[in-house]
């Protein structure tokens, strides 16, 4: 069985175009970054949810398990603010000294051209890799999930294919995210390639920026996950 033919078993990824998909995306982001990492703290009457000031420009996207309709990660691309186009984007305002301009500079771009990939979050019983068990009934979903999907890392690469579709369909030219080096050699296994524009930071952990373009996104995915891209950008 392909990656695809898995996922499209187990899971499903949609826009959060609605204000209840939205406030998942924002639980999910509170379990992950506020609960598990401690990287935001938020005031006690913003409740069990993450937010910030780019969340009403951004496109977000929720992945569901299908066999109790939980939602269990979400991402979102960051756009331009089309009532203040020139604003930076997050990486940007917060990472400018990370950035090498000499090999990339956001500032050459017209307001639009860049997009970010942001808040990508997978909740933690469903991100953990464990070994399975004996017996299938007894386990957690996520267990079961992580031996049937053997090695291939269907979450995070599904939550990375969900903002390329959303670059794919915005205006936007480039998509920069700032990431952990791990993460992208995990994505370049699969024809995911991210260039490095610039230097490692402290960034809710070591992180660096690094840059797709959009006529790249498909040029040199693996066939496994060029299938299992065309399910997540039909469902999108």
């Amino acid at each position: 069985m392909t990656p695809a033919q898995h996922y499209r078993e187990i899971f499903l990824t949609h826009l959060a175009d609605s204000d209840a998909a939205r406030e998942s995306c924002f639980h999910i982001r509170y379990q992950v970054y506020c609960q598990e990492f401690g990287y935001e703290k938020l005031p006690v009457e913003m409740g069990e949810r993450e937010v910030d000031e780019y969340d009403e420009q951004s496109r977000h996207c929720l992945l569901i398990h299908k066999g109790n309709d939980q939602p269990i990660g979400c991402a979102r691309l960051v756009l331009a603010d089309p009532q203040q186009p020139e604003q930076p984007l997050p990486f940007w305002k917060h990472c400018s000294h990370a950035v090498d301009t000499s090999k990339f500079n956001p500032q050459s771009f017209k307001p639009g051209e860049l997009a970010e990939f942001s808040r990508i979050a997978i909740i933690e019983q469903f991100r953990r890799r464990e070994k399975a068990q004996s017996n299938d009934q007894q386990q957690p979903p996520a267990r079961v999930i992580e031996r049937r999907l053997s090695d291939f890392p269907v979450l995070p690469v599904c939550l990375f294919l969900a903002p390329l579709s959303m670059l794919i369909k915005s205006d936007a030219i480039y998509g920069v995210a700032m990431m952990e080096r791990k993460l992208v050699r995990l994505l370049r296994q699969y024809g995911i390639l991210f260039q490095s524009i610039g230097k490692t930071v402290e960034y809710h952990g070591k992180r660096g920026p690094y840059v797709i373009h959009r006529d790249d996104v498909l040029r040199h995915l693996t066939p496994e996950v060029k299938e299992l891209f065309l399910e997540i950008h039909q469902g999108l």
